[in-house]
C-alpha cells in the first residue's frame, strides 16, 4: 500500500515551526558520531555560587537519604553556542547537575548539556518502547511519555564506565532506566536526529543538545522483562496503537520529533496517520501551555531565595 510522505527537509521545517521556542530540530547527523572533547571545567559565576552550593548540598542529601545513584552526576556542557553542520566537533566543559540547575533555574539561562537518547523498537514483536516519566520525584517532564536517555557521563562515578562516545552514553542510559537487562542492538547504524530542547515547562529553560538514535533495537526476549526505575515506567506500544497512544497521552517534544522523523525514514506505513494526528494538535495541545508563556520566569521555581 502506497503511503504519502513528505521530504525530510519539509518535515523538519514543519517541526521547527510547530515547536518554535520549545524545541529546535536540526536534522540527521551526517557523520557516524559527533566528536566530543572535554577541554576544561565549567565555573559557576560568582554571584550564583551560594545558589550552587545549596543545590549541590540538596542533591547530595537526596542521594544519601534515598540510597540511590548519585543525584549530582557529572555532565558535559558546550563551551560555545551550538551550531549544527555536516561535521560536529564539540568542545565541552566538565560540570555537574547542581551547576546545571543553578544556571537553568536561578540564572534562567539555557545550559547546553550533551545528551544521548534512543527511540527503542523491537522489530520481531513490532513494538515501540517508551519511558513514562515518574510523576513524583522528577523535575523533568513528570508524567510524560518520552524516549530513553540522559546526560553524557565524562568521568566515572559509583564504578560506572565513562562514556567514550555518544553510543556509550545512549546504551548506558537505556540500561540504567530499564533495570540493566539488555544492551541496545543496531545502535551504531541507527540514524541520529539532532535536536536542542529549549524548555520543559512554560518557564524553565533547559538547552540540552540531544542526539537521538532512531529505531535502536532490543531482542524479542527483552519485551516484558525491562524493569521500571525511580525515573519512570516502561510502556510497550504495539505498532498499530502508536497513533492512539500519541492522541491520548502527553509526549515530550523531542519524542514527537524523533518518532515522526523515524516513521518518515522507515517502511512501517505509519507516517501518514501519525503526521495527520500531529498536524491537528496545536502548540498548546502538545506542550500544555501557550507559546505566549515562553520566556516568563516562574518565581516558584526559585527555591533558594
Amino acid at each position: 500500500m502506497f503511503e504519502k510522505k513528505i521530504p525530510l527537509e519539509e518535515l523538519i521545517e514543519d517541526l521547527n515551526d510547530k515547536f518554535k521556542g520549545a524545541l529546535s530540530v536540526y536534522g540527521l547527523l551526517k557523520q557516524k558520531k559527533p566528536i566530543i572533547n572535554n577541554i576544561g571545567s565549567f565555573k559557576v559565576p560568582k554571584h550564583l555560587e551560594q545558589h550552587y552550593k545549596k543545590r549541590k548540598s540538596f542533591l547530595e542529601d537526596i542521594s544519601n537519604y534515598k540510597n540511590r545513584m548519585n543525584h549530582n552526576e557529572p555532565h558535559l556542557v558546550l563551551k560555545e553556542e551550538f551550531h549544527f553542520g555536516p561535521y560536529l566537533e564539540l568542545d565541552c566543559l566538565l560540570t555537574d547537575y547542581a551547576a546545571c540547575k543553578t544556571m537553568r533555574i536561578d540564572a534562567n539561562e539555557e545550559f547546553q548539556l550533551i545528551t544521548g537518547n534512543a527511540l527503542v523498537w523491537c522489530s520481531k514483536t513490532k513494538q515501540v518502547v517508551f519511558q513514562i516519566r515518574e510523576e513524583r520525584d522528577i523535575d523533568w517532564s513528570p508524567g510524560q511519555s518520552t524516549i530513553f536517555g540522559g546526560g553524557f557521563l565524562p568521568v566515572s562515578v559509583n564504578d560506572k564506565r565513562i562514556d567514550q562516545s555518544i553510543f556509550d552514553n545512549i546504551d548506558r542510559e537505556f540500561r540504567e532506566e530499564t533495570g540493566d537487562i539488555v544492551h541496545l542492538q543496531k545502535l551504531r547504524t541507527s540514524p541520529i536526529l539532532v535536536t536542542k530542547e529549549h524548555l520543559v515547562h512554560d518557564s524553565q529553560k533547559t538547552g540540552s543538545i540531544q542526539f537521538n538514535a532512531l529505531g535502536a533495537e532490543i531482542p524479542k526476549d527483552a519485551i516484558g522483562e525491562l524493569r521500571p526505575t525511580w525515573e519512570g515506567g516502561i510502556d510497550y506500544i504495539n505498532k498499530n496503537d502508536l497513533v492512539s497512544n500519541f492522541d491520548n497521552k502527553k509526549w515530550t517534544p523531542f519524542a514527537v520529533a524523533s518518532t515522526l522523523v523515524w516513521l518518515n525514514q522507515s517502511d512501517l506505513g505509519l507516517f501518514e496517520r501519525f503526521y495527520n494526528s500531529y498536524t491537528e494538535k496545536s502548540f498548546e495541545d502538545l506542550l500544555g501551555f501557550s507559546r505566549n508563556a515562553i520566556g516568563l520566569f516562574n518565581e516558584a521555581h526559585k527555591i533558594f531565595d
